[in-house]
This record gives C-alpha cells, structure tokens and sequence, in this order.
C-alpha cells in the first residue's frame, strides 16, 4: 500500500496555539477553547491538521514552553 503525503497540495500554514483564542478573520466565528480552534478551521474553512506538538522559545531571560498546532491548506 502506498503512503499517503499529507504535506501535498499545502500552499498555506498556520500556527496556532492555546493563546489564540480569537474570532475568525474569514467569518468571525469566536471559539470557546484551543481544540475548538482547531476543529472550525478543519471543518469549515477546509485545512488539515499537519502537527500537533510542543513549542519551546527563549524571550531572553527565560525559557518558555507551550503547545502549538499547525494546519494547513
């Protein structure tokens, strides 16, 4: 059986992570949490959730750790 590529077709990204809880640009949706997010994006504008994962950064004096979804289209 041959593999699947889910990256094929991907023109656009986007990151989003639990902080993001903000109205939808394309049709002012306001979820009610990180998960919600993820699913009005893949159910109704059409992406695909490429990874689902830890995100870790460094703001100068501290390290900073959070989760982080990415979806494509």
């Amino acid at each position: 059986m041959e593999e699947q590529n889910i990256y094929e077709g991907i023109k656009e990204v986007m990151q989003i992570t639990p902080d993001d809880i903000i109205r939808c640009e394309p049709c002012n949706y306001l979820p009610i949490n990180f998960a919600d997010t993820i699913n009005h994006y893949i159910s109704s504008h059409g992406y695909k959730l490429l990874h689902v994962g830890s995100q870790t950064a460094y703001d100068g004096s501290n390290m900073l750790s959070g989760i982080i979804a990415l979806l494509g289209k």
